[in-house]
């Protein structure tokens, strides 16, 4: 039975349909040492992978992206390519273990972003020192992982409450007047003879 307020009438809603597509990428740091002799400010750019309908690829900056964070790892996602209506996403890097599992103390999860023509990220990902220091570089390597979803559409459509789809009202009628035609036509005979 339909719920109904004051006047008697079904209560109305709308709902919002989201959909999401999710992805992952893993970027691997093989000759971690070696990319310290990339400058401050200067990335290394992973291969393209697809998502949501796009295609993405992440900026590793061994020794960060600006001047305040070069003691740092600055990693940012990034659109391969401009979009003039923005790309809505959420997404998290996380440092892997040895066994593949993401370490808690050196995971970051992003707001809701809206990609267009930059890249969204973490400026200061992890201290070099600290990775230096910790079990997770070995052998002059490491990986991050990198999950994320893409919202990819929202419907919204008006919902009584039992669920059933109300279609919008018609737009308001014009109120026409009735054709005076044959006495304009006429008028303008009349008016053409005497020329």
């Amino acid at each position: 039975m339909a719920s109904t307020v004051g006047s008697g009438r079904p209560l109305q809603s709308s709902s919002a349909i989201v959909a999401r597509e999710s992805g992952q990428h893993l970027l691997k740091i093989d000759g971690y040492s070696h990319t310290m002799e990339v400058p401050n400010g200067s990335h290394i750019k992973s291969r393209s992978f697809r998502v949501g309908g796009h295609s993405w690829h992440i900026l590793y900056y061994p020794n960060g992206d600006k001047s305040e964070s070069s003691d740092s790892i600055s990693l940012f996602l990034q659109l391969d390519y401009n979009v003039s209506q923005g790309v809505k996403a959420k997404f998290t890097f996380s440092l892997l273990d040895h066994g593949g599992k993401p370490v808690p103390h050196y995971t970051k999860n992003s707001t809701l972003c809206i990609f267009t023509d930059m890249g969204w990220g973490f400026t200061s990902f992890v201290k070099r020192d600290e990775l230096e220091k910790s079990e997770h570089l070995k052998d002059d390597c490491f990986t991050i992982r990198c999950d994320f979803a893409v919202t990819k559409e929202i419907q919204t459509m008006d919902v009584d409450d039992v669920g059933a789809i109300i279609p919008h009202p018609p737009p308001a009628a014009v109120t026409v007047p009735p054709s005076d035609l044959h006495r304009h036509l006429g008028s303008l005979l009349a008016i053409r003879g005497r020329w």
